[in-house]
């Protein structure tokens, strides 16, 4: 709890954060993405996929997430049912050190009706990596 208050102070004072250690970023916000998720929801399939290289920020950012999601506890809930349940595991980090985060929730089932797969992310058109409007 105090490592995202100190998280949060830094973000809000720099707006962002970036932890290197031997130049290799330590993923602290992916890694608690990760086991919370994995705690909260048993999933069958995880991927939390830092996107925050793709978008206009400091090199080592942790901002930009998108989750997929395959567990049995969404069986007989909506889109939303799902969102809500993924929204309250992750109240901190959403909070806080995360800008940008998409998730995309299946069953078993409806993953393999999937393909076992999503298109990529878009590009990013914010910041300096898009054309901006006159």
């Amino acid at each position: 709890m105090l490592f995202l208050e100190n998280l949060n102070t830094q973000i809000k004072r720099y707006g962002h954060f970036s932890f290197f250690r031997s130049n290799i970023c330590l993923m602290i916000v992916q890694n608690s993405l990760e086991r919370k998720l994995k705690a909260g929801l048993a999933p069958v399939h995880l991927e939390v996929i830092n996107e925050s290289p793709q978008h206009s920020v400091p090199e080592g950012s942790e901002s930009h997430f998108r989750v997929v999601l395959v567990s049995e506890k969404f069986k007989d809930l909506s889109v939303v049912q799902r969102h809500q349940m993924v929204y309250g595991l992750l109240k901190e980090e959403l909070a806080g050190p995360i800008h940008a985060f998409s998730q995309h929730t299946f069953t078993p089932e409806e993953w393999i009706k999937k393909g076992h797969s999503l298109p990529d992310s878009p590009p990013c058109q914010g910041g300096s990596k898009g054309t901006k409007p006159l």
